[in-house]
C-alpha cells in the first residue's frame, strides 16, 4: 500500500533498552526524509520498580494519541522485543481502517514486531511462572527489578563486533519485574489492522523457533501476518546490527 507522505515510524524498545538504543534507526530514517520516535518506557530506568505494565501502555498510548488524534499523522507502529507486550495493548481505536470510517484523519496503518514477545489475550508472559524460573544467566532479579550482567552484550549483541558492544551496554538500564506479572487485555490480534513480525536467525534471546511459535500463538485463521526473516546471521538487535537491512524492510511496509 502507497502513501501520498511516509508515516511517522514509532519505536517501542524491549526489556532495558531506551530510545537512545534506537538513535542509529532514527537517523538512518532522517536521511530517508521519514519521521520517526522513540517511545521511553517507565518500566525501564533508574526508577524502575516504581512501575509496572499500566504505566509501559500509558506512556505509548500518550504518545501515539498525540501523533494519530493531535497531528493527524499516519503512523507504522514497531516494537521490538518486551516491547510487543504493551504495544499489542496501546492499539485499540487508533486503527487507520477504524478513524478512516468515521471520516478521520491519521491512525496506525500496521504494526511491526522485531523478534518480539507476543502473549495471547489474558495470558501472563511465561504464564505467569515466577520471573526468576529460566531466567538466563545473563540476567539477575533481586524481588523487584532485574538487571543485566556485563556481558549481556554477548546475548544482546552476538552479531556486532565486540569493540561496539560496550557503548551499547554502558546505557542499558534496570527493569521493573512488575512488567511482566500482568496478564494482557485489550490486545490487538483481532483487530483489522496490517501484522508484520521480523524473524532474525541468529537470536540468542528470543530463538528463531520461539520467535514462529510466538506468532502462532496470536494469529487468527483468517488473519494475513506478514513474516520477514532477516537476511544473514542477524541477533536480537538488528536496529544496531543490520540498520540498513531494517530501513528497508520498513519502507517496504508502507
Amino acid at each position: 500500500m502507497c502513501y501520498p507522505a511516509p508515516p511517522t515510524i514509532a519505536f517501542v524498545p524491549g526489556s532495558f533498552h531506551t530510545p537512545a538504543h534506537f538513535s542509529l534507526m532514527t537517523k538512518a530514517l532522517q536521511n530517508e526524509d521519514i519521521p520517526s520516535i522513540a517511545i521511553s518506557l517507565p518500566t525501564c530506568g533508574p526508577n524502575a520498580e516504581q512501575f509496572d505494565h499500566k504505566d509501559d501502555i500509558e506512556a505509548i498510548c500518550k504518545v501515539l494519541l498525540d501523533l494519530v488524534e493531535l497531528q493527524k499523522k499516519d503512523v507504522l507502529f514497531v516494537c521490538h522485543s518486551y516491547g510487543g507486550i504493551p504495544a499489542s495493548q496501546s492499539v485499540t481505536g487508533l486503527e487507520k481502517s477504524k478513524r478512516a470510517s468515521k471520516g478521520q484523519e491519521g491512525g496506525i496503518i500496521g504494526i511491526v514486531f522485531i523478534c518480539s514477545l507476543l502473549v495471547p489475550e489474558g495470558e501472563r508472559m511465561a504464564g505467569g511462572k515466577p520471573i526468576e524460573e529460566g531466567l538466563p544467566s545473563h540476567f539477575e532479579y533481586d524481588g523487584s527489578v532485574l538487571r543485566c550482567e556485563r556481558d549481556s552484550g554477548d546475548v544482546f549483541y552476538n552479531d556486532l563486533d565486540p569493540s561496539e558492544r560496550g557503548q551499547w551496554v554502558d546505557i542499558l538500564t534496570p527493569q521493573s519485574g512488575k512488567a511482566f506479572t500482568f496478564p494482557t487485555s485489550g490486545t490487538c490480534w483481532d483487530l483489522d489492522i496490517r501484522k508484520a513480525y521480523i524473524m532474525t536467525k541468529a537470536d540468542l534471546v528470543v530463538p528463531y523457533y520461539a520467535q514462529e511459535a510466538m506468532v502462532g500463538r496470536v494469529r487468527r485463521p483468517d488473519d494475513q501476518w506478514q513474516l520477514i526473516t532477516m537476511e544473514g546471521e542477524v541477533g536480537h538487535s538488528p536496529f544496531l546490527s543490520r540498520v540498513e537491512q531494517l530501513v528497508g524492510i520498513l519502507k517496504g511496509l508502507f
